[in-house]
């Protein structure tokens, strides 16, 4: 309830283009809690809410899951705060992989849209966050392997350098997108990258 007093006070107070987002104390998952319930029925319904989807860091987030967390969130809009490729829980992995699990019908219910939270790494993050860009021109036409082999084209060179690791072998890009789904070490990224 503090929280939606602050907030719905500083909405009032300070004028905005658009509307205030905030990030909820529970901004992840999809279950009914007591902080969920208290915060919005006092918050201001033009106020919208970050979500980062099932999980703190989701591997999938599906339509049916940010249904639910609409309605546990009063049924205002969410903004998909989607912590892809972000790598601060753990520095020395790097996520340089395509956006994936993340389901085109999202934009089609109550998502204001969605904010990708880079890697520690900015140069590193330009791969994967030029693949979210994609997902976000054409959520339902969205290619990963075409969208990651555009990226790689672009700013795999770049990255490597950033990475200060000679390069190796060449990887197939399947072989590759798999390989860096789940992160890699700065090294193993740089040698397969090149």
């Amino acid at each position: 309830a503090g929280q939606a007093a602050v907030s719905n006070r500083f909405a009032s107070a300070f004028a905005q283009r658009g509307p205030l987002v905030i990030c909820p104390v529970g901004y992840a998952g999809t279950e009914s809690t007591p902080y969920r319930r208290s915060l919005t029925a006092e918050l201001d319904p033009k106020i919208v809410l970050y979500w980062t989807g099932p999980e703190v860091v989701s591997q999938a987030i599906a339509r049916e899951e940010l249904d639910v967390a609409v309605a546990r969130f009063g049924g205002r809009e969410l903004l998909l705060w989607d912590n892809y490729p972000v790598n601060d829980f753990d520095p020395e992995r790097l996520f340089l992989g395509p956006l994936r699990g993340r389901d085109p019908r999202l934009f089609d219910g109550h998502c204001a849209g969605l904010i990708a939270n880079g890697m520690l790494q900015a140069v590193a993050s330009k791969l994967p966050l030029a693949t979210v860009a994609d997902f976000l021109r054409d959520p339902h036409g969205y290619d990963p392997l075409a969208s990651f082999a555009r990226a790689l084209a672009r700013y795999g060179p770049e990255v490597i350098e950033s990475l200060g690791v000679a390069p190796a072998d060449v990887a197939r890009p399947d072989d590759l997108v798999a390989a860096l789904a789940l992160g890699v070490d700065a090294a193993t990224a740089a040698a397969w990258l090149a």
